[in-house]
């Protein structure tokens, strides 16, 4: 499900896609991880309800530091940015016992794709609040899981060639 396609939000719509920000599913050929961080959630939020990276985030979990594991330059890396809550160690336990040769795909809070507002090396160190421009930290998306105040997500990014 994409975080702003909904009817009636044409002219959001076309809004972020002038910044780069896109809300439709593009075609991606290949895509490597960039890398990921975990972060705690400052408040509840409702399956459907609109929330934000920076409303989500309190801004000492946006400064986080994590490392590239790829270059990346201003305004030309395209990144597809995913948050997702982490499973209870029970189930990581299950998962691990029959995943082997299974591609598992955790519930997803949001998905989306964006520009790179940083340029970077791989191995260089960086936060979201780096990587991630002002307005696209603000873009409103809808919750597609419910989250609880304080609990632990994971902002994963990829590099999209």
């Amino acid at each position: 499900m994409c975080p702003v396609a909904r009817l009636g939000e044409g002219i959001k719509l076309a809004a972020y896609e002038a910044l780069g920000i896109s809300s439709s599913p593009p075609l991606i050929t290949e895509e490597k991880p960039l890398g990921s961080i975990e972060m705690l959630a400052r408040k509840s939020v409702r399956k459907g309800e609109k929330t934000s990276i920076e409303s989500l985030f309190p801004y000492g979990e946006r400064r986080k530091q994590f490392e590239l594991k790829e270059d990346v330059r201003r305004w030309k890396t395209k990144l597809r940015v995913e948050i997702f809550p982490i499973p209870p160690a029970d189930a990581l336990d299950t998962l691990k016992a029959w995943r082997e040769g299974v591609k598992i795909e955790l519930p997803k809070l949001v998905s989306f794709i964006t520009l790179a507002d940083i340029t970077k090396r791989k191995g260089e160190k960086t936060s979201i609040n780096g990587l991630l421009a002002s307005t696209t930290r603000k873009m409103p998306f809808i919750a597609e899981e419910n989250v609880r105040e304080g609990e632990q997500l994971i902002l994963q990014c990829y590099v999209i060639l």
